[in-house]
């Protein structure tokens, strides 16, 4: 049970974040003479309903936005602090947190976390079209790209790796994203949209084919341990 709400908390996190904070946001339309949410363009934030729905929001922000990361990090200093995390109980309720990681970035799920609440936080709560959120978004994306590239985090080489490219890809994809909202002919701004639209698409082609390359290889060791497993009670049995 443990495992699982972890695992949902994690999966989940970034967009649940995203769209309670754009619901502390209103845009104001010049041309009706009123506000809208940030996250439901077409709901007024001038009606009753508005209200309970910025006190929902401003409820989950403690319990849900800033309460996943304080209690994922409170689980693995936990797990440290008592010398379990080598425990085989502790990892089949937590594991999924650390076991990916080396020894000494145990703690880098926490840092992933915050990175998600700080992207979730900058596309919310500040509007896109001023430029200031676009641009920190990049110089973000990019020192978290770096960041990773000098921690290294990953027990395995190639995780490493597509973590770094797909910071960068993200990071492009601002690029891209402002690119098209300064381009004056339509060629130009098919042409950035198409470049985007392929390379996001190569790369989830490619990430695709290493998670299914991974499950084979670790389904094959298994039966290959099955295999070894059973042979001596063959003999044990003739």
């Amino acid at each position: 049970v443990v495992a699982g709400l972890i695992f949902l908390m994690t999966a989940f996190y970034l967009p649940l974040s995203s769209l309670v904070l754009r619901s502390l946001r209103c845009e104001w339309d010049s041309c009706l003479g009123e506000s809208f949410f940030a996250s439901a363009p077409h709901s007024s934030c001038e009606t009753d309903r508005a209200i309970a729905v910025r006190v929902t929001a401003w409820t989950l922000v403690p319990i849900f936005v800033l309460g996943v990361p304080v209690c994922l990090g409170w689980l693995l200093w936990r797990a440290r602090s008592c010398n379990k995390l080598n425990d085989p109980e502790v990892q089949a309720h937590i594991g999924q947190l650390y076991l990916s990681y080396t020894e000494e970035q145990w703690w880098w799920e926490g840092a992933i976390t915050i990175r998600r609440l700080l992207l979730a936080a900058s596309v919310s709560l500040f509007p896109m079209e001023s430029g200031i959120a676009p641009f920190a978004l990049f110089v973000f994306l990019l020192g978290s790209a770096e960041l990773q590239r000098v921690m290294q985090p990953y027990r395995s080489v190639q995780e490493n790796r597509l973590e770094f490219v797909t910071l960068l890809l993200l990071g492009g994809n601002v690029v891209g994203v402002l690119s098209l909202g300064v381009s004056e002919t339509t060629w130009a701004r098919q042409l950035i949209a198409a470049l985007l639209v392929v390379m996001d698409t190569l790369w989830i082609v490619v990430l695709i084919g290493v998670s299914v390359r991974g499950v084979a290889i670790r389904l094959r060791e298994k039966k290959v341990d099955a295999v070894e497993l059973g042979t001596p009670l063959v003999a044990e049995e003739r």
